[in-house]
């Protein structure tokens, strides 16, 4: 907003912003290019994709020097992990059916546990701090669920220990009691944090909960044929990645992730076997992922929008309607009644008397008016709608559907320098006629 970014470049600054991020945090410059163009985006093909890896690069660059120094090039220190023979992919494949239906409920009990707090008849200031109460009363009695899991932790003395319950399922420090347990414990302090309105993301978290649910299966698995099978850690480290992969929709991704995560390239056929089944089953639930479900549910359809549209090659101000009439706010109601029957309109534009846009008035406002009594000295002021929705010329119609949805027939359109300069009106009629004009021509 500050520099009056067009929408295509805000975009972009958002998926450098998602790469940079990663990138930085986990020492992944690649899996941060990758998760800005598969997760963020949905897709690989981008114009500005110089733009995304010079941002990953960067992060990485500054990342390195102050974080990532000496010995500390991975984010995990692992143990040489080994597959037993070939065969074992068939138990890393079950592993990814269990992550998929896991990771599944995982995204509908974090929906389910919003949805119990958004029923709440409480202060939404107040909601924040009963899953906080929730989390903190977990922690007291587990507190290997705070934080990412990994890294310098806190143990339940409150001494300082250099590692976290992610590292020691990897290192294979953590009874199988313990592994399930944090899975269950993990899943609900987040939805619990992230549903009550809390700060925080599911990256880590997803990392946590597939270590735990690949841990405890590699550890009944190895107890059952320990001649057959690799130790837990391999598991634990194929669940990480299989989870975020069902959780995120990224398994291209997860896998380079876990790859530069790790700097360990000895598991790379297990954890592509697992994430495909994991993936490839998970969409057969749910094709949404849990960052894609939160915009379903407010109406926005990820997936459609990604289609190809004609939409989104016909710019506003090549089908906008100039020297639209005007209303100035001074006019009575009455006044604007006998016009809206001659033009034909069923609404205008509202301007002061310097002509700059102040508003928007329809018939529906007109109407509403009449209803609640005399119009005699009410003028356009009193009935107009202030703050209206309004469109660039530089934005396409696939971006000003989307702002304005179906309930609006008309929207003025402005200078992006001088929000208040009127530069005509696009109506629902230019949008039709556009749109049958590009689909005859294909």
């Amino acid at each position: 907003q500050l520099f009056k970014l067009n929408d295509e470049w805000a975009k972009t600054m958002l998926l450098c912003g998602a790469a940079g991020g990663i990138s930085a945090t986990f020492n992944a410059p690649l899996a941060g290019i990758i998760f800005a163009l598969e997760v963020v985006a949905g897709n690989f093909i981008n114009p500005r994709f110089g733009y995304i890896v010079i941002s990953s690069v960067s992060a990485n660059v500054i990342a390195k020097i102050f974080l990532f120094t000496g010995e500390h090039t991975a984010s995990f220190s692992l143990p040489q992990y080994n597959i037993a023979n070939y065969l074992e992919l068939i138990p890393y494949a079950v592993l990814g059916i269990l992550i998929a239906i896991s990771g599944v409920a995982f995204v509908r009990f974090f929906y389910k546990t919003e949805e119990l707090f958004t029923s709440l008849k409480v202060p939404q200031v107040i909601k924040p701090a009963i899953g906080g109460l929730a989390v903190g009363i977990i922690g007291y009695f587990f507190p290997e669920i705070f934080g990412v899991g990994y890294g310098i932790h806190f143990d339940s003395t409150g001494a300082l220990i250099p590692f976290g319950a992610l590292d020691q399922a990897l290192t294979e420090d953590l009874a199988f009691y313990s592994l399930i347990g944090l899975f269950f414990l993990k899943m609900l302090s987040t939805s619990l944090t992230l549903g009550s309105g809390g700060s925080g993301g599911v990256f880590a978290p997803s990392l946590f909960i597939g270590a735990m649910a690949g841990g405890a299966f590699g550890y009944g698995l190895h107890m059952l044929l320990p001649e057959s099978t690799a130790t837990y850690g391999a598991y634990a480290l194929v669940g990480m990645g299989a989870f975020f992969a069902v959780v995120a929709r990224g398994p291209i991704t997860a896998i380079i992730i876990l790859f530069e995560l790790t700097l360990n390239y000895t598991l790379i056929l297990p954890l592509m076997t697992a994430v495909v089944v994991a993936t490839t089953l998970a969409r057969s639930f749910t094709p949404e992922s849990i960052y894609t479900e939160r915009l379903l549910r407010k109406g926005i359809n990820v997936r459609a929008i990604n289609q190809e549209n004609p939409m989104k090659e016909i710019t506003v101000n090549q089908i906008m309607t100039r020297n639209f009439p005007t209303a100035e706010e001074t006019m009575p109601v009455a006044e604007l009644s006998d016009k809206l029957k001659k033009s034909g309109h069923h609404g205008f534009p509202v301007v002061d008397q310097q002509g700059n846009l102040c508003g928007v008035v329809t018939v529906t406002d007109v109407v509403s008016a009449m209803q609640r009594g005399s119009v005699d000295n009410l003028t356009i002021a009193d009935i107009a709608t202030r703050n209206p929705r309004i469109a660039y010329p530089d934005q396409t119609l696939h971006d000003v559907m989307i702002l304005i949805g179906t309930d609006v027939g008309r929207i003025p359109v402005v200078d992006r320098e001088n929000p208040k300069k009127l530069l005509g009106v696009l109506r629902r009629h230019n949008i039709v006629s556009a749109y049958t004009r590009s689909i005859t021509k294909k």
